[in-house]
């Protein structure tokens, strides 16, 4: 597997399959305080956050 650093993968399998996650409840409130979004991998199913720099770093 070649993960190149900074790459945004799911934390669980690894695949690139990374789409974004409608927010949902107190702790994505909480979370979108501390700059953290939610995403969704669409290969395993796994919700997980990532930090907002990461995901404006990668769009650019």
């Amino acid at each position: 597997m070649d993960i190149k650093p900074g790459e945004l993968r799911c934390p669980r399998c690894f695949k690139r399959d990374i789409v974004p996650s409608l927010p949902r409840g107190i702790l994505d409130s909480l979370m979108k305080m501390r700059h953290r979004i939610p995403r969704h991998c669409r290969a395993c199913g796994n919700r997980f956050y990532v930090a907002e720099e990461k995901v404006r770093a990668l769009s650019v």
